[in-house]
């Protein structure tokens, strides 16, 4: 085994706030630290693919500015919310959706709220087809499959397709089908993919946090308000786990920015670059330590993280 340390990036979920991962590898770009890895959840996974498909943080957010500043200013080829529907986790948009009637009407023939095409557009829209077997650097996205309940890691095949299934909101996308998976966001088994990393070869791994903290809220008034707060806190200490196994976190401070304002992009990527620049000091140092004791990646456990590869291309 190579002597050089491997690096890996595991980008969390966050809709709009995921631009922050751009502006944190642009620092990590300018002082020389490349991962040569990279696992992305839902919006980690579009910008985490963008960076694998450039290369470079500089050359992905110039792809970005087109898609989003340039061709719409509105920004609407991301935000295939509607404006009424905001919120900071999916299970907002859930309880709006509840309260407006709509689920009464559609639920009990059609698995999705939105038809797939919106979510497919976008992608098209960011990212190029390819395998992601091609891509120059080592990318995987992080999906979650209906039926086991496993995390899967999406490492080979339609990089769209890949993209789209670790994007798949339940209940207001479809379902992916992926060989014998039915695949949706990857937040509900891993929205900051750090054991993705590890199980594909990472020594060290950088992960980078981008959601909000929970904030102490009033008594819940029903039934919905009880279900979306419980699955809040659930997947806040899910990612705090997570976090607690990376060996060095960035947490760019997107309090304010709710998940649907890609408007937004320019103050976005500023606070991954503020995060970064106030640590990269502590990080190289680190980085610098880690490499002398020359520790390097074990074999990684699949089973004891509920992990599994979707090994096959899909069909």
């Amino acid at each position: 085994m190579s002597n050089k340390l491997k690096i890996g990036l595991a980008l969390g979920g966050g809709g709009a706030r995921g631009f922050a991962h751009i502006g944190v590898l642009k620092i990590l770009n300018d002082a020389g630290i490349n991962p040569e890895i990279v696992v992305g959840t839902s919006m980690g996974a579009v910008t985490g693919a963008l960076y694998c498909q450039h290369q470079t943080a500089a050359a992905a957010e110039e792809k970005l500015r087109r898609v989003i500043l340039n061709s719409r200013p509105d920004a609407d080829k991301l935000n295939v919310y509607p404006e009424n529907e905001k919120g900071d986790h999916f299970f907002d948009h859930i309880t709006q959706v509840i309260k407006q009637r709509i689920v009464i009407n559609v639920s009990v023939s059609k698995k999705s709220l939105l038809p797939a095409e919106q979510l497919e557009q976008s992608v098209d829209d960011l990212i190029e087809e390819t395998l992601i077997e091609k891509l120059p650097v080592t990318y995987a996205a992080m999906a979650s499959d209906l039926k086991t309940g496993k995390g899967i890691v999406l490492k080979r095949g339609s990089l769209r397709k890949a993209i789209i299934a670790s994007s798949a909101i339940p209940g207001f996308f479809p379902p992916v089908p992926w060989n014998d998976y039915l695949l949706i966001d990857g937040e509900a088994t891993d929205l900051i993919p750090v054991n993705a990393c590890r199980a594909l070869g990472a020594d060290y791994v950088i992960a980078i946090d981008v959601q909000r903290n929970i904030e102490t809220k009033r008594e819940p008034k029903h039934s919905i308000d009880m279900f979306v707060r419980a699955s809040r806190i659930t997947s806040y200490h899910l990612a705090k786990a997570s976090l607690n196994s990376a060996d060095f976190v960035l947490q760019p401070d997107t309090s304010d920015v709710d998940w649907t304002e890609f408007d937004r992009l320019q103050e976005i990527i500023s606070a991954g670059e503020w995060e970064a620049r106030a640590k990269i000091s502590q990080l190289k140092q680190q980085l610098t330590d880690f490499n002398n004791q020359a520790i390097r990646a074990q074999t990684f456990d699949m089973q004891k993280f509920h992990l599994e590869f979707a090994d096959k291309n899909n069909k």
